[in-house]
């Protein structure tokens, strides 16, 4: 910002269409990905990334965001089908390459190929969290009844480990 105040996410997507330009002659209804357009307006309240996102980037070009969001090009490339309305110029180039063999395209397919379709905690991590509750949930029982010291300590130790495997 000009001012020196930093931006919110959320603010720095609204105005993105005002720093980079909208799409000549289109409507605010319409998205940019790999020079074709594309009205996401019915996928919205369908995108598994929230909402907010689409609404904010509306009329914009956002290549970029999809290709570093989404591992299964293939995947993305069936639901952007049912939105395709058409292509965009040629006068409007993008500033970076995802051509099929280069870096960066590489790199994505290795990553999908490694980590796979599968999403969502491995069994023996759900375990885990499963007996750290229990342990965090009897040592808050122990903690309110009998006011030791110790039980505070575990509490916080087991709060920590909880928070840790949350955020994996």
């Amino acid at each position: 910002d000009k001012r020196g105040v930093q931006e919110s996410p959320f603010g720095w997507l609204r105005t993105l269409g005002e720093r980079t330009g909208k799409l000549s002659g289109s409507s605010t209804n319409y998205w940019v990905i790999h020079n074709k357009v594309y009205d996401l307006t019915e996928f919205i309240s369908k995108h598994p990334g929230g909402q907010h996102w689409l609404e904010y980037t509306r009329g914009n070009d956002i290549t970029e965001a999809v290709e570093t969001h989404h591992l299964n090009s293939t995947k993305i490339n069936q639901i952007l089908s049912k939105y395709y309305v058409k292509d965009m110029p040629k006068s409007h180039p993008s500033r970076f390459s995802y051509e099929q063999n280069g870096l960066f395209q590489t790199l994505k397919t290795r990553i999908h190929q490694k980590l796979g379709t599968k999403t969502g905690p491995k069994p023996y991590m759900k375990a885990l969290t499963l007996a750290l509750l229990i342990m965090y949930a009897t040592s808050l029982y122990f903690l309110t009844t009998n006011l030791t010291g110790i039980f505070s300590v575990i509490a916080g130790f087991l709060t920590y480990s909880l928070l840790g495997l949350g955020h994996d």
